[in-house]
């Protein structure tokens, strides 16, 4: 799996992070709980930087709004949905300045197993690598189903995928 997508390592992680911050005490059954967190983050992606042979900084912003249900105890049901209609990414190589961006209108759907393990279900537009003049670079399109023995778990398991990811090199040459 390519290191430039969605669920990058240290995107998977924030979801998580956030996802137990917003599960509120004392939710009902009746209603669901809708959450939004605007999202700014900025980190050097090692991922990326090996693939590509130079320093990547990924940036990422937009706001992350949390669906949650509950059942009659208050726990939360196994499943979560997030949207990222106003998301974007951008990829910037940090010798040369050069970065790509993308608008990132995906749907994530999270899947809580009892033993900690869980799956992640991505449909949409994930990344559009678009550079003036030379038009679509990268394209990360369709539905991919990932499985993660726990929130630990960095290299998860693909269960399915349709769709188009370009290998990363186009990706790499963009930004050289």
């Amino acid at each position: 799996m390519s290191c430039i997508r969605l669920l990058h390592p240290g995107i998977l992680a924030l979801f998580v992070l956030v996802m137990a911050l917003a599960i509120p005490s004392g939710a009902s059954a009746a209603k669901p709980v809708i959450t939004t967190i605007p999202i700014d983050v900025t980190f050097f992606d090692e991922g990326a930087s090996a693939e590509c042979g130079f320093p990547i900084e990924f940036h990422v912003t937009g706001t992350l709004r949390i669906h949650q249900t509950f059942d009659e105890t208050g726990t939360v049901v196994v499943e979560e949905k997030q949207t990222f209609s106003n998301w974007v990414q951008t990829y910037t190589n940090l010798d040369t300045g050069t970065s790509i961006s993308s608008r990132s209108p995906s749907v994530v759907r999270l899947f809580f197993h009892e033993d900690g393990s869980f799956t992640v279900k991505v449909t949409g537009l994930s990344l559009a690598a678009i550079v003036p003049g030379e038009g679509a670079v990268f394209l990360d399109v369709g539905h991919i189903e990932l499985f993660f023995e726990s929130q630990d778990d960095f290299e998860p398991d693909i269960v399915f995928q349709a769709g188009q990811q370009d290998d990363i090199a186009l990706a790499c040459a963009a930004l050289a």
